[in-house]
């Protein structure tokens, strides 16, 4: 007997849970965080993919520049801003001092990133839903993850 074949893409899985799950459709604005890494380049193109199968509205990015990384940090910022334009979805974009935050606060680096990081996608989320005129509620921020990162907030 032969193994069946799987012809199930990510994107159709990606498409399947969002509809079964009723967390996005096409007319749901999506922020993508994108930091230039492979996980969050990989949703870039199977966001744009969904939005193309109706499984998603409008989307824009969003890159912040945490400057803890020097002229990497840079590169990352101009690869997203690239690759942005190459997807024709709107980019937002910010550089924030991480370190010095962290310093002035007294807080650990990660959290400090890691809430400025969301301040900046709530302000982004916020134009993306007054730019296509649907309540901030319906808006959604998307992110990407490896099996190896530790896990975010929803």
């Amino acid at each position: 007997m032969m193994a069946a074949v799987q012809t199930e893409t990510l994107v159709d899985r990606a498409a399947a849970v969002l509809s079964a799950r009723r967390l996005a459709d096409a007319d749901t604005p999506a922020l993508l965080m994108v930091s230039g890494g492979s996980d969050s380049t990989a949703l870039a193109y199977i966001a744009c993919e969904l939005r193309e199968r109706g499984a998603l509205g409008q989307l824009a990015m969003l890159h912040v520049n945490h400057r803890l990384r020097g002229e990497d940090a840079d590169e990352d910022a101009r690869f997203v801003a690239q690759l942005a334009e190459l997807l024709d979805v709107p980019l937002f974009s910010c550089d924030i001092d991480i370190a010095g935050e962290a310093q002035r606060t007294g807080e650990n680096v990660e959290a400090v990133a890691r809430r400025e990081r969301y301040l900046a996608a709530n302000e982004a989320l916020e134009s993306l839903c007054l730019h296509a005129a649907t309540p901030l509620a319906d808006g959604r921020i998307l992110t990407a993850h490896t099996a190896d990162d530790r896990v975010e907030s929803f």
